[in-house]
């Protein structure tokens, strides 16, 4: 599909109060309106409208009784609009969510020992002209960590619960132990337990014959990993890392039956990382590879390397940040895109090898960026999604400016 239509307007406002040494207010505010039309290609049959407008509101109150204690609350709404329709009506979708909610956290440091607990709860109300049944929905989530500190070495333990009105709940726990018996050596253990949010549209959908979940479950991730990182001298750091990943009632979507499902599979890897700085350079190359790629919607091979040279100009008063970016995004199993349901669902199709170059050049003047971004100048015809191309080279450029700090 491409993009014929795209406009994006956010904006952020903060308020910072301090009542006291001890007390700390934080108001937020954020609206995202995002407009944007797809279509069909390379033959223009279709043609899909989407409107969204995000509108968040949350104030953090910070109380620190002492050095050793913190005490976080945190009330939140937010307001959720999702429009969607087709060119001649026949599919549309028309979301209203309200969402309130409120969380906290308590901190306690003790000498090699930190604690932490904390809660949330939120209650949604989903409305919906046209595809889902009203529904009140809640979400709740509560948990403690436990982190110790020894000589060379640390444990940190994290429990908790989740859940979701009317579907069984989840225990939430993770473990590590990292070691560094040298300066330039240290390991880490760790193995997770995680439930994941269930998609409000899967659990409420009614309409064009579609069948929602039935029976859902909250979905789980599970897995572990051993960390090894090297440190070759003041500059250099290498990272190794293979993992292993398990995911039960994972959400999807079946286009010829029309209907959500829940699937499990696994996946299994390793994460490689280098970073390093010669002179006024500065080098850092990521790698992953995925073994199980054709179901876990990533590359079997993913490359990032970048090249920075960075430049202090002006007595500090211009600094420059000049990137060069080559991307590889190895076998890929291509996504199709289901605009009714706004799911992604994966194809049979294998796309890959693909070789990408960006170049960035970031002007830092006091509060103010000037950046400019060349991006696919090797002109790859690549798709990760089916039908949506990346066909030409890309200009952009733009000021990011803080007005008040």
């Amino acid at each position: 599909m491409i993009s014929a239509d795209f406009r994006l307007i956010p904006i952020r406002a903060q308020f910072h109060h301090h009542f006291s040494d001890r007390w700390n207010i934080d108001l937020f505010y954020w609206q995202i309106r995002h407009k944007f039309v797809l279509t069909s290609f390379p033959i223009i049959s279709d043609v899909f409208h989407f409107h969204r407008i995000g509108q968040v509101f949350w104030s953090q109150l910070n109380m620190h009784p002492d050095s050793t204690q913190k005490l976080v609350l945190t009330p939140y709404g937010y307001k959720w609009g999702d429009r969607y329709r087709n060119n001649d009506y026949t599919e549309q979708r028309k979301t209203e969510e309200y969402s309130l909610g409120i969380k906290g956290a308590y901190y306690k440091s003790f000498q090699k020992t930190d604690f932490e607990v904390w809660g949330d709860i939120v209650r949604h109300d989903i409305t919906e002209a046209f595809v889902f049944t009203n529904r009140e929905l809640w979400n709740g989530r509560t948990g403690t960590k436990l982190r110790r500190k020894f000589k060379n070495s640390w444990v940190e333990v994290t429990g908790g619960y989740h859940h979701i009105s009317g579907i069984p709940g989840g225990l939430e726990f993770s473990g590590s132990w990292g070691i560094k018996p040298v300066n330039f050596l240290s390991s880490k253990i760790s193995v997770y337990q995680s439930p994941r949010r269930l998609s409000l549209a899967a659990l409420n959908w009614n309409g064009y014959e579609i069948t929602g979940l039935q029976n859902p479950k909250l979905p789980l991730g599970q897995g572990a990993s051993w960390k090894l990182t090297l440190e070759m001298g003041t500059k250099t750091v290498l990272d190794i890392e293979p993992y292993y990943n398990n995911f039960k009632s994972a959400l999807a979507y079946q286009v010829n039956d029309s209907l959500f499902f829940q699937e499990n599979y696994d996946n299994s890897g390793i994460l490689l990382s280098f970073r390093t700085k010669l002179w006024l350079f500065e080098l850092q190359n990521d790698f992953s590879y995925n073994d199980n790629y054709q179901q876990s919607f990533i590359p079997q091979v993913n490359n990032v390397a970048k090249l920075n040279l960075h430049l202090n100009l002006l007595g500090g008063a211009l600094i420059l940040d000049n990137y060069v970016i080559y991307h590889f995004i190895g076998l890929w199993r291509k996504l199709d895109y289901i605009p009714l349901v706004n799911q992604y669902v994966r194809t049979n199709q294998e796309v890959g090898n693909y070789h990408l170059l960006d170049v960035k050049i970031l002007g830092h003047i006091k509060t103010a960026t000037v950046f400019l971004i060349w991006e696919n100048l090797a002109s790859q015809d690549y798709a990760l999604v089916d039908n949506y191309f990346e066909v030409y080279r890309l200009f952009r450029f733009g000021v990011y400016w803080t007005l008040f700090d």
